[in-house]
């Protein structure tokens, strides 16, 4: 990331070998600090442990929107969501049924029924929410 400000005379760059908008965040917060703003400390979520069973139940796909689904699976104790035609990506939990990613900025709520079943999972993502209904 390379931010640039003439009337300061200043500049930021921030190298990573990960692009998120993490990066961004911190190089913007960096210049807001170099113009004098106040800028408070960064918080990060701290993902919590999810029992393995809980995490099995999320385990389907869930249609978006016709060719479009998300494809959850567990690797090695790591809830992992992918959609199509995208790279998939570990989710870490807020909740047992709240999660969120690193590499991105949005969320993933299972929406879970009294018995215990997942049918459908809410993708939070720029302000906007989508529900995807369980594929089976």
């Amino acid at each position: 990331m390379i931010l640039v400000n003439r009337d300061m005379r200043a500049a930021v760059v921030l190298l990573s070998n990960t692009a998120t908008g993490e990066v961004d965040a911190l190089a913007e917060q960096i210049m807001r600090m170099l113009a004098g703003a106040t800028v408070e400390p960064r918080k990060f979520d701290e993902p919590i442990d999810v029992p393995l069973e809980t995490m099995q139940k999320y385990v389907g796909t869930y249609k978006l929107v016709p060719g479009i689904h998300f494809t959850v699976t567990v690797e090695d104790n790591q809830l992992m969501v992918g959609l199509t035609g995208q790279p998939t990506f570990s989710v870490f939990a807020r909740s047992e049924t709240e999660w969120f990613y690193k590499v991105v900025k949005a969320t993933l709520t299972f929406e879970v029924d009294d018995d215990g079943t997942c049918n459908s999972l809410e993708l939070f993502q720029n302000g906007v929410r989508q529900k995807a209904m369980r594929d089976e």
